[in-house]
């Protein structure tokens, strides 16, 4: 069960939790988002160096109010995009929805994940396409498993 690398759990009943060490800190902030009563995405922001990176991760939601303000001008929005439009489901999100929040939430770029097989059978073009309608200036990215960003 050894990871590789150190790792820190830390339970709180609340957030933000902010650690520093050194020159550097880390903020995670876990908010409400609508699927579940006890459902939440976070925010994660990283500064070091004299540089701030934002990172927020929906898990399950829909398209909202609360979303958007959780992806809010972060530089990374990881979005779960469970179904294909004609399939909406409450509780998740579909690509045009992603769109829709990415947009409205001015984020830098976007990896979309969680796919249903709905989702999957749409392929990775129509998928973006249809993100695409709504999300036009950033970068987006489909989840795989490996993929890695640098930010």
């Amino acid at each position: 069960l050894d990871p590789g690398f150190p790792l820190e759990v830390r339970e709180r009943p609340d957030t933000p939790l902010e650690i520093e060490r050194g020159d550097a800190w880390l903020e995670i902030e876990a908010r409400p988002v609508v699927h579940s009563p006890e459902a939440v995405g976070y925010r994660i922001t990283l500064s070091a160096s004299g540089r701030e990176v934002v990172v927020a991760y929906t898990g399950d939601t829909e398209e909202s109010a609360e979303a958007i303000n959780l992806a809010r001008d972060a530089d990374l929005l990881v979005s779960e995009c469970s179904v294909a439009d004609e399939d909406r489901v409450p509780g998740h999100l579909t690509p045009g929805g992603v769109g829709r929040v990415a947009a409205a939430a001015s984020v830098g770029r976007l990896v979309t994940t969680h796919f249903y097989p709905s989702a999957l059978a749409l392929g990775p073009e129509e998928i973006e396409r249809r993100i695409r309608e709504a999300y036009a200036e950033g970068a987006v990215d489909l989840g795989v498993d490996g993929l890695r960003i640098d930010l």
